[in-house]
């Protein structure tokens, strides 16, 4: 096998040893544990997003809510989301990341967690930003555009 086709795609340790910070994660979306449910899912609507990470009184990351959390937790039904706490409904202690973790790292997470978003937090598990399947997706098609960009 030649040198070029050893290398060719980001799938390698190249990738896989990098730290997550190079995606740019989006900074979170936050609201604090005495928000309602339907604050949470009213967040996730305007802000496009598909997490919303809860904090406690200190600004640490007590809980995510994810458009996932709307469909299997919430009842279609239920009438008044906006009195019901964010708290009841929400992964408490979610697993949280910091930005020098590594690629491998966050995806051999996110596939035995099962979960396609995690929180990214400071030394202060405050939180920074959250990772989410797409922008893991959306940096590998970008990198392998440029490597068949070069190759072409």
């Amino acid at each position: 096998m030649n040198q070029t086709a050893a290398t060719f795609g980001i799938l390698d340790n190249r990738f896989l040893s990098r730290s997550i910070g190079l995606l740019d994660p989006p900074e979170p979306v936050i609201i604090g544990k005495d928000a309602s449910v339907a604050e949470a899912v009213a967040l996730l609507k305007e802000d496009k997003v598909g997490a919303v990470v809860i904090v406690d009184e200190t600004g640490a990351v007590a809980g995510i809510f994810t458009e996932r959390d709307v469909v299997l937790k919430l009842d279609v039904c239920e009438a008044n989301l906006d009195q019901v706490p964010i708290a009841e409904r929400m992964t408490v202690d979610p697993h949280c990341q910091m930005l020098t973790h590594s690629m491998a790292y966050a995806l051999n997470m996110m596939s035995t967690g099962g979960y396609r978003h995690i929180p990214l937090v400071d030394e202060n598990h405050h939180p920074v930003g959250v990772l989410s399947v797409k922008n893991i997706v959306d940096y590998i098609v970008q990198e392998l555009l440029r490597d068949l960009e070069t190759f072409a």
